[in-house]
């Protein structure tokens, strides 16, 4: 998320070539659409970020604030989400009484993601491929009045990414960045791994 954990991951890539197979992801540049372009595009060895925006949904302006005005009190699939917040249609907007424009938003906090649980089982150890869940289910704090462009791409992220590879956030990242996903996190390193199971943890 800053300077301090990402150059050194980039020196370790561009320099001593470790791990050119991974896509590392600064969510503080995350913000900016230049940095998006440059993620959708692959690096070394690793393939772009998953992602269903296209360059206009993002450019500029686009999607830098998102407002949460909760519809749903359900978990909503993350992707049909993702897809409701880039509808172009005003039914799927809300409508601001003070100028009589049409914005995009959030409709729920409460968010899903399907596992798949075939894919899953070829990156989790064999002694957690009972408790792999059918979905993953969080909530976005309650007092997050929206989401902004960085976490946005994330949960397009989650949604497009199908299990076909692991994400993992690094344990320097405020805990805002997170959105509520900390159960389903396993240590490894210096890095929070997204698993597909309740992590339950001793000691915080």
């Amino acid at each position: 998320n800053g300077d301090n954990d990402t150059f050194p991951l980039w020196y370790a890539q561009e320099v001593e070539g470790i791990r050119t197979d991974i896509k590392v992801v600064n969510l503080s540049l995350f913000n900016t659409d230049w940095y998006i372009d440059q993620m959708k595009r692959a690096s070394y060895n690793a393939p772009p970020i998953p992602s269903s925006f296209n360059e206009n949904e993002y450019q500029a302006r686009n999607k830098n604030y998102t407002p949460i005005f909760e519809k749903f009190k359900k978990h909503k699939d993350v992707a049909q989400v993702v897809k409701f917040i880039k509808s172009t249609e005003d039914r799927y907007k809300h409508r601001n009484p003070n100028n009589g424009e049409y914005i995009n938003y959030c409709p729920t906090r409460k968010l899903k993601l399907k596992v798949d649980k075939e894919k899953a089982k070829e990156f989790v150890p064999q002694e957690y491929h009972n408790k792999i869940v059918d979905e993953i289910k969080w909530k976005l704090k309650d007092d997050d009045p929206a989401i902004y462009k960085n976490k946005l791409m994330v949960l397009d992220i989650l949604a497009e990414f199908n299990w076909d590879r692991p994400i993992y956030f690094a344990i320097t990242v405020g805990r805002d960045n997170f959105m509520g996903l900390e159960k389903y996190f396993q240590l490894e390193g210096l890095a929070y791994r997204l698993v597909p199971y309740i992590s339950n943890s001793s000691d915080g």
